[in-house]
């Protein structure tokens, strides 16, 4: 069975019929609905996420490399400088039995291999501890009989009779006189104990040129690919421990909302945006995704008699302000009659983006300073009006919850064609669930890769409790390698 757990899943089940008749059994265990599907149709959903891991790994193809590049360098540095090398020796033997010919009575040996049994006791002698204590005290070896036995390896091949005696050791020196004198002690005692066959050699032990062990160019073929594969397994240990807004299919789903729009990314580096004021709020390259938020924002508007949106965003530094004004120029450049408020009275910026510092603003009206109209700022080359926020003050929940307020929009909607608000994030103040209830629709900015899921959904719980009619999200600061895409 596959169990599927989401607080907003429900909706997306019910409405889905695919996926309503692949469910088996629902569940209700708190706020949480649980779902089993049936066994037998679980791939189509992998399938479905497949193509997104695969595009996490080659977003993050430099970690991988990363990390098989210091896997190499780390197991090419151990092998070549801190690895004990192991040099090996072989002597090989071939174990001969005496046949007796009847002509002459003389004792010849026969080319014939010995017996399979033979072959097996004289691969046990050359490992007694009798031949190895032999071979420490000739050659004067700093070791014991176990360590010997370890470094000593034997290949017999019963059906010709030759045994191979290989050695290992540290000295290539060392390791060519143990194998040559393991030969010598196993024919002297072939003959005191008067074993039937002979040992003939048939190799000595070379001296040995290059180590056997450890092999480097193979340890860092095996370090490349253990690297690759722990970093593929990195990238998706991140991925599926990375709540943050990195799919629109699943930003759906959570918001229950269309996406409208997805703006790209503006890498300053590239596109040098100057502090000019508003003549470089546009950069050529979101042009095309701003035209396409005014096309559907102006659609809504005529279908929905739509006048004043709210732009807002679940936390700061999002692009909320910048996605208000590139919004209000391009609604401006189809000769409509625009208004671009800054509603927020906290932390403004919309009047350091448009070169209005000095100039009075929204709070000097709230406040009494301004008792029958509002000072605005007209910005000439997008035939835009804006309002900047004012000085801030020292209550800005109350001013914008007063009937002042209010009155202020009253006037805006009988001046202007549409009015495009920027206000503070929804969720560390009240501000926006107060001037949502004084416009006609809200408008979702959401960063790419910045915002996670969770931010979104309190979001979505903040405006729909306060009643707000939610238009849409617009995907900020997508990657330009992106298609700019609108969802119907």
């Amino acid at each position: 069975m596959l169990f599927v757990l989401h607080k907003n899943i429900f909706n997306l089940i019910e409405t889905n019929a695919t996926l309503a008749k692949l469910v088996d059994k629902r569940y209700k265990f708190f706020k949480v609905d649980i779902y089993i599907f049936k066994r037998n149709n679980w791939e189509i959903m992998g399938i479905m996420q497949l193509s997104h891991y695969i595009e996490e790994i080659r977003r993050w193809a430099w970690f991988v490399m990363v990390v098989a590049i210091t896997s190499v360098i780390t197991v090419g540095t151990l092998s070549y400088f801190f690895i004990n090398k192991v040099y090996e020796a072989t002597a090989t033997i071939m174990i001969s039995t005496p046949i007796m010919e009847s002509e002459n009575g003389k004792q010849t040996y026969s080319d014939v291999p010995s017996d399979a049994n033979l072959i097996k006791v004289y691969s046990t002698l050359i490992q007694s501890d009798t031949v190895m204590e032999q071979t420490i005290n000739k050659l004067k070896l700093k070791t014991n009989i176990a360590v010997l036995r370890s470094e000593v390896l034997i290949e017999s091949f019963e059906d010709t009779g030759f045994i191979k005696v290989i050695v290992r050791n540290g000295l290539p020196k060392q390791a060519q006189s143990i194998a040559n004198y393991l030969v010598k002690s196993l024919q002297q005692k072939s003959d005191i104990i008067k074993l039937a066959g002979t040992v003939n050699t048939i190799d000595a032990a070379k001296l040995p040129t290059k180590p056997v062990k450890p092999n480097p160019m193979l340890n860092m073929f095996i370090a490349a690919v253990a690297g690759i594969m722990a970093g593929i397994i990195l990238v998706l240990l991140f991925e599926c421990m990375n709540y943050k807004v990195k799919n629109l299919h699943d930003l759906e789903k959570v918001s229950s909302l269309p996406i409208i729009a997805t703006i790209p990314k503006f890498y300053k580096s590239r596109f040098k945006i100057r502090k000019v004021g508003y003549e470089e709020s546009i950069v050529k390259n979101g042009e095309e995704a701003y035209k396409i938020l005014r096309s559907k924002i102006n659609s809504l508007c005529m279908l929905n008699q739509l006048k004043v949106i709210l732009v807002t965003s679940p936390c700061a530094s999002e692009g909320k302000t910048f996605t208000a004004i590139n919004l209000a120029v391009s609604l401006a450049q189809l000769s409509k009659k625009v208004l671009l408020i800054d509603c927020n009275l906290r932390n403004p910026v919309l009047h350091t983006k448009l070169n209005q510092i000095d100039k009075r603003g929204l709070s000097d009206y709230l406040v009494g300073e301004c008792e029958t109209s509002f000072e605005t700022c007209f910005i000439p080359h997008y035939n835009l009006h804006a309002v900047v926020s004012g000085p801030i003050p020292e209550n800005p929940s109350e001013l914008l919850e007063s009937p002042k307020m209010s009155t202020f929009i009253k006037l805006a909607r009988d001046n202007y064609d549409v009015i495009i608000i920027d206000c503070p994030p929804i969720l560390p103040v009240a501000d926006t669930c107060i001037l949502s209830r004084l416009v006609d629709g809200v408008l979702l900015v959401v960063n790419y890769r910045n915002t996670t899921y969770e931010f979104v959904e309190k979001a979505m719980e903040t405006l729909y409790n306060s009643a707000a009619n939610t238009l849409g999200i617009v995907v900020n600061r997508m990657p330009i390698s992106k298609k700019i895409t609108i969802i119907k």
